[in-house]
């Protein structure tokens, strides 16, 4: 974890794409909402597209049927439609744990991803898709102690100055005073 090109750019040198400009398929929302139930149906917005979903069951179980369009590059609208598998496993209390199956992998998951650009590969895993959170983009510099530190100083902001001291101390880091 962590190790050379983690996060920041696949092998072609490309910055990855980021979870958060994806729309997400989020089965604990679902479940949260009570729509884990068969012909339940409804609609989910990410900026100007509404994606339609709903809950089928048969004879393998539940699956969740997206429908949307998505405007092309040369401006025509292009129907989309998907299905994906659910699929419940036992829990040690005796419950279920209810989880979506990626198109592509097969895996087990609680999330799948539509992002923009990769429309037509449908929902699909976060490993998938190739995508990384906002947050592994974030310099380690930026989480250094002695960099805000040193920022705080330069903006005069003594009172976080002193607070990040006392907290500094307070961990034992002395390498500073």
């Amino acid at each position: 974890m962590g190790g050379e090109r983690s996060g920041r750019q696949c092998w072609s040198g490309t910055p990855k794409k980021l979870v958060e400009d994806c729309v997400a398929l989020d089965l604990i929302a679902f479940k949260k909402a009570g729509y884990l139930k068969p012909y339940t149906t409804g609609t989910t917005s990410k900026g100007n597209q509404t994606f339609r979903w709903a809950i089928n069951q048969d004879s393998h179980g539940f699956n969740i049927n997206t429908q949307f369009s998505a405007t092309n590059s040369n401006g025509t609208q292009t129907p989309y439609a998907f299905s994906i598998r659910c699929k419940t496993t036992s829990l040690a209390s005796g419950g279920l744990r209810w989880w979506l199956v990626c198109p592509n992998c097969k895996s087990l998951r609680g999330m799948l991803y539509l992002h923009p650009v990769a429309v037509g590969r449908g929902f699909q895993c976060r490993e998938c898709h190739n995508l990384v959170y906002a947050k592994t983009r974030e310099s380690s510099l930026y989480k250094n102690p002695f960099y805000k530190l040193s920022m705080a100083m330069l903006k005069g902001d003594f009172e976080k100055v002193e607070r990040m001291e006392a907290w500094m101390l307070q961990a034992g880091i002395t390498d500073y005073f």
